[in-house]
């Protein structure tokens, strides 16, 4: 007991100390390199900045490889995320469809749960829905997190969080093997935060964020299906299922809503745009660290929230749609300060219009009333 502890302590330790030095070097030879993610119309940062950083996390996972190598299951999801990782990397490089990217990860999550098995949402399991459900919350935590990659130090404080947590419950279910990988990336993205927050000097690019959404999310499926050990045997599977998707809810619904949004309007519902919530939160105020502060307190809330309902042991579609409505009770709060600051804006243009319509018009009256003066001056006869 006491060697496993030493082994998690010194691997966070190695990893940390890793990830900053590995990523020090890779900001200077990104630099001189010229890898660097270009300013565009979407993109926030002004300057040309090194992306890809993300890739720290892999070359950490690749290292504990050795200490998995007895755990075949989880093997198989280091192997499946670095897959990812190199679609990310790739994407990152040169662009590559959406379609593209959900094909890949479609191979990686089949492969994955085919090791781990499925959440047991569903009793009997009917036509396969456990299945179905759990590789539709695994592709979309996935693409979610992705999505949410858009300011700095936000992808990466909200993964720092949610994989705690998620430590913290391998832990106290005394899975080292799964703490100890969990952990591992915990010290990597406090590592990356360094570079990471605002203002940032390097990017985890689809590198960082494909892997580490796929990673969080068949993470959680784990935590759910390794209750079996007495310290939290009093913790039932749903119970828990709750809480990781309180856990994980914020950006999936985020994107739920975004896409429901184009295609409303007759869009694609993966066309760029800048709809999601950390841009609206940027456009009513919030600076950037502001934004991450948001998500995070967000998060906090709708795990406490969750956590007392469980204590008041109510079922899980009770809480399942408090859970949905909070979440759409804050999305419709922060569009209407959105919309009501936009009416103010218009207001204040169509104000000024007003003004200038009415200086040109008085201006244009001076300038008659000038010609006409000037008129009747050269009309008056002189006298001699």
């Amino acid at each position: 007991m006491e060697n496993n502890w030493t082994i998690l302590l010194a691997s966070f330790l190695v990893a940390l100390f890793i990830s900053i030095q590995f990523l020090k070097r890779f900001i200077q030879i990104s630099k001189k390199k010229s890898w660097l993610d270009l300013p565009d119309e979407r993109k926030k940062h002004l300057t040309p900045t090194p992306s890809s950083g993300g890739i720290v996390f892999g070359i950490l996972i690749i290292l504990l490889i050795p200490f998995v190598l007895h755990a075949t299951p989880y093997l198989v999801v280091i192997i499946s995320a670095l897959f990812l990782m190199a679609v990310g990397f790739y994407d990152d490089c040169n662009d590559i469809s959406a379609r593209l990217k959900f094909t890949f990860q479609t191979i990686a999550i089949i492969v994955s749960l085919t090791v781990i098995g499925p959440l047991g949402l569903i009793e009997n399991n009917p036509l396969f829905l456990n299945e179905i459900l759990t590789f539709l919350f695994v592709l979309g935590f996935t693409n979610s997190f992705n999505l949410i990659d858009g300011v700095d130090g936000l992808a990466g404080s909200y993964a720092l969080v949610v994989l705690t947590i998620i430590t913290l419950i391998f832990l106290m279910s005394l899975n080292f093997t799964a703490a100890l990988i969990t952990s591992t990336l915990v010290a990597g993205i406090l590592g990356f935060l360094k570079f990471n927050w605002n203002p940032a000097k390097i990017f985890m690019g689809d590198t960082g964020s494909l892997f580490l959404g796929f990673f969080i999310s068949i993470f959680a499926v784990i935590a759910v299906n390794t209750l079996e050990t007495s310290i939290i045997a009093t913790i039932a599977p749903k119970q828990l299922q709750l809480f990781l998707i309180s856990l994980l809810m914020l950006p999936m619904m985020d994107t739920v809503r975004v896409m429901s949004a184009r295609m409303i309007n007759g869009n694609p519902p993966f066309k760029a745009d800048r709809s999601h919530l950390h841009h609206i939160l940027m456009k009513i105020g919030f600076s950037v660290k502001g934004v991450s502060y948001f998500f995070f307190l967000t998060t906090v809330l709708l795990i406490s929230s969750s956590s007392l309902l469980i204590y008041l042991r109510f079922n899980f579609a009770f809480i399942l749609l408090t859970l949905i409505a909070t979440m759409m009770l804050l999305f419709y709060t922060v569009l209407v300060i959105r919309m009501q600051q936009h009416k103010l804006r218009m207001k204040r243009y169509q104000n000024s219009l007003n003004h200038i319509v009415e200086k040109n018009q008085l201006m244009h009256q001076s300038a008659i009333h000038l010609l006409k003066n000037r008129k009747n001056e050269k009309n008056i006869p002189v006298r001699r």
